[in-house]
């Protein structure tokens, strides 16, 4: 798989500012994972480990979390297509391969967030359970 920002700008319909914008967010993760490390390992404080272990569990689960209001972004065109698809290709490739009542599940959680048309990167994975 590309990395998102190849696909973003090989694609028609290329959004510079949401480039930017990843690669900021990009930066700024890695910027508060190195300051994390330094604060555990130089000082041992405590606030710090569980702010490490909170970021490593949470952000998972928002990833998980953030594919219903994605789809309803991508519904309404106000997220390109590209950026969409590479953003949610790992989480494309787990549904595909994951057990029919995780399937089902997530449909219903997808299913929950209001459909405008049936255009769009997620229509053509997702059929939710009605």
């Amino acid at each position: 798989m590309k990395p998102a920002l190849i696909l973003l700008i090989g694609q028609a319909g290329y959004y510079s500012g949401v480039s930017i914008i990843l690669l900021a967010f990009g930066v700024a993760f890695a910027a508060l994972c190195i300051w994390l490390t330094v604060r555990i390992v130089n000082r041992r404080e405590r606030w710090a480990r569980r702010t490490a272990l909170a970021l490593f569990i949470g952000a998972p689960f928002l990833y998980l979390l953030s594919v219903g209001p994605a789809r309803w972004l991508d519904d309404r065109h106000w997220l390109p297509d590209s950026a969409v698809a590479s953003f949610y290709g790992p989480f494309y490739w787990m549904y595909e391969h994951a057990p029919a009542a995780i399937q089902r599940g997530t449909d219903r959680y997808i299913g929950i967030w209001p459909k405008k048309t049936d255009e769009g990167i997620f229509y053509d994975l997702y059929d939710p359970v009605e």
